[in-house]
Order: structure tokens, then C-alpha cells, then sequence
């Protein structure tokens, strides 16, 4: 639109999306470990967050988002960056100077049969995990979170995961 200030995602945030995707790239994965990256650009309107602080003036919101999955010898490991871009309000709805966010999880898995060198399947269970997972944003929110997961033999599926997580964070009370 004519007259209206152009949205830009600062150099930092770009950069630092750019070098994921060169460390996705350049690291040798054997023939039988799976690894898929991607990159997202959404866009969506409503955004009237008040709660976690994604709130936009008008509503409107784009995200740049980095994705991946990789499996290797002793486990998996996914995580994923947004980069958030739109005309943020502060919790009192106030304009809060800010036009651009970032958002990270990562969630690496350690496979026990693996570490173990045993088997340990069991009826529909196909593995069990020890399970991380550690969020960030540029705010100041952080969680972590540590637990068990396993992954699932159910019809339909390539991949059924669940995890039972303890979790401490600065945002909500405990859980």
C-alpha cells in the first residue's frame, strides 16, 4: 500500500536462519539415516493474541519458518526457527515497537535401544527415548523440558511418537 512503512526482517535474524540452513546442509548423513529440511513463508490475518504477545495492530502477521528432521545412530533430532513479522502491540494492546520476532524449539531424542545395543520393542512400542526439548524466543521466554518418548507401531503410519515431558518455564506456572 502507498504511504505505508515497509515490514523488514532485521540482517541479524536473517543471518542467523541462513546459517541453520548451511548447518542442515553441510553435515554427511549415512545412506540409512533420513533427514528432511524446509522452509515455510505463512501468512495469516486475526492475530489477536493477547495472552503470549502476538498480538498485531491490524491483525496481520507473516512467519518465515525453518524446519527439520534428522535421524541418526543413536537417535532423532527436529527443530524449527519462525521468524515473525507484523506491527506488535505489548500485553496493554499499545503499539511495541517492534516488527519482527523470533521463535525456536529444538527436540533431540536418544534412542535406548541404541545406547543399550538391545532391542527393547514391545507390542506397539518400536522404541523408547530419552526426550528433550528446549524453546526460546528473542523476549526472554524460555522452556525446558526433559522426559520419555517412544515411538508407535500403528497401521497408516510412518511415524507415531508420544512423550511424557517435565517442564520448567518463565512464562506459565509450573507443569
Amino acid at each position: 500500500m502507498a504511504g505505508m512503512p515497509k515490514k523488514q526482517i532485521p540482517r541479524s535474524h536473517i543471518f542467523a536462519l541462513l546459517a541453520l540452513a548451511a548447518l542442515c546442509a553441510g553435515f554427511p548423513i549415512p545412506s540409512h539415516a533420513f533427514s528432511s529440511t524446509n522452509l515455510q513463508l505463512l501468512y495469516g490475518s486475526n492475530f489477536h493474541d493477547n495472552y503470549y504477545g502476538n498480538n498485531t495492530s491490524n491483525g496481520k502477521m507473516t512467519t518465515l519458518t525453518l524446519e527439520h528432521f534428522s535421524t541418526w545412530d543413536y537417535g532423532d533430532n527436529y527443530f524449527f526457527v519462525d521468524l515473525l513479522s507484523g506491527d506488535f502491540l505489548n500485553f496493554a494492546g499499545l503499539p511495541s515497537g517492534s516488527r519482527s520476532r523470533i521463535y525456536s524449539e529444538w527436540a533431540p531424542r536418544l534412542s535406548l535401544s541404541a545406547i543399550s545395543g538391545h532391542d527393547l520393542a514391545v507390542g506397539i512400542f518400536k522404541d523408547f527415548f530419552i526426550a528433550g526439548q528446549l524453546n526460546r524466543d528473542g523476549e526472554g521466554f524460555h522452556a525446558e523440558m526433559i522426559g520419555l518418548g517412544t515411538d508407535l507401531a500403528v497401521p497408516g503410519f510412518n511415524l507415531l511418537s508420544t512423550h511424557l515431558y517435565l517442564r520448567k518455564d518463565n512464562f506459565n506456572r509450573p507443569t
